[in-house]
C-alpha cells in the first residue's frame, strides 16, 4: 500500500491520498485500561511500542470500512480497544485485542460501533 504522498504525487487529490495512503506512525501504548490507554491521533499503520499489557485506543468518529492496521514491533503483548462506546468482536470494547509481541492486528469496522479484529497468527 503506498503512502499518502506517494498517492499525492501521481496526482490524486489531498483528501482522497489521506484517506486511502498509509501512514506509519509510531506509537507508545499506555495504561492497563481502556480509559488509561493511550489515544490514537492518525490514522493507517501504527507501529507499537508498548509495555507488558498497556494499550492504545482507535478515536471514535471514523466511519464505516475504516481499517486501523497495528504493528507491536516489541518483545511484550501489547492491547488495541475500538472507541469508547462500542463493541469489538461483539465484546464490549473495554475488553480490547491482545496483540503479541512482533505481531499485527488489523482492525475494521463493518457496521457503525462494531469492530472486528484480525490478529497474525
Amino acid at each position: 500500500m503506498p503512502t499518502s504522498d506517494a498517492l499525492m504525487g501521481v496526482g490524486m487529490p489531498a483528501q482522497q491520498s489521506i484517506l486511502l495512503g498509509m501512514n506509519p506512525s509510531n506509537l507508545t501504548t499506555t495504561g492497563t485500561t481502556q480509559g488509561t490507554a493511550a489515544k490514537v491521533l492518525t490514522r493507517n499503520v501504527k507501529l507499537v511500542t508498548a509495555g507488558s499489557q498497556t494499550g492504545a485506543v482507535i478515536p471514535s468518529g471514523y466511519g464505516v470500512g475504516q481499517v486501523f492496521y497495528f504493528f507491536n514491533s516489541t518483545a511484550t503483548t501489547g492491547i488495541v480497544y475500538a472507541p469508547v462506546g462500542d463493541t469489538l468482536n461483539g465484546a464490549a470494547s473495554t475488553t480490547g485485542q491482545n496483540v503479541a509481541q512482533n505481531k499485527m492486528a488489523i482492525m475494521y469496522q463493518y457496521a457503525k460501533g462494531a469492530w472486528a479484529s484480525l490478529v497474525a497468527a
